[in-house]
């Protein structure tokens, strides 16, 4: 019950390697779950029996990231367009509630303690809501400097500047994940956290 999304997923790999994703009492899993299921599984092109049965596809592990946790900016945006479209169905419910009270004004002669009750019901529920707005912003505003910190923490950059590199092949631009996967004489490209350099592959080792 405090989970608020799973996540399935797994790196590129072979058929072979990715086959217990379209397996059925996975699939049933996925299916069944309470809690949304976002299936992130293998590369762009890569689709299994749990990207079909998830309440959304990400094209890989990364983009699952992105999508799970958005960027700050587009988060405040987000807020931001939410506060104005609360405040302004508050705005219509006041100017309704007002033109409810001047038309049982212009039909009561004498509007006594039943006008006052709507006027004072009125105010009420004009501070009730401006508390609730600003108790609403509080807890997202919360919620979002949570999620900057997760998704600084999960963040390529973060994770390069620690001494990490990536390494593409030249000029496709396929990251390289097993020193089988290029040969002697190849280009390859190295992203750093400032930087990158482009090298010409000498040597390939199988193990480190």
């Amino acid at each position: 019950p405090d989970l608020d999304l799973i996540v399935v997923t797994r790196g590129g790999g072979s058929l072979e390697d990715l086959w217990a994703f379209n397996e059925r009492i996975v699939a049933e899993a996925v299916f069944r779950s309470r809690v949304p299921v976002l299936s992130a599984v293998g590369h762009e092109v890569d689709y299994t029996i749990c990207d079909f049965v998830a309440d959304q596809r990400a094209p890989t592990p990364t983009a699952a990231a992105t999508q799970a946790f958005p960027e700050k900016e587009a988060l405040l945006e987000h807020i931001s367009h939410l506060r104005q479209k609360l405040a302004e169905r508050i705005r219509q419910r006041l100017t309704h509630l007002e033109r409810e009270i001047h038309h049982l004004k212009r039909r009561l002669r004498d509007p006594g303690r039943l006008l006052t009750e709507r006027e004072n019901r009125l105010a009420e529920l004009a501070r009730r809501l401006s508390r609730g707005l600003e108790e609403q912003l509080a807890r997202r505003e919360r919620t979002l400097a949570f999620l900057a910190r997760h998704l600084e923490a999960v963040s390529p950059l973060a994770i390069l500047s620690r001494g990490y590199s990536v390494v593409r092949k030249r000029p496709g631009g396929e990251i390289i994940r097993r020193a089988r996967e290029v040969r002697p004489g190849e280009e390859v490209e190295i992203i750093l956290s400032e930087g990158g350099l482009e090298a010409r592959v000498e040597k390939v080792r199988d193990h480190v």
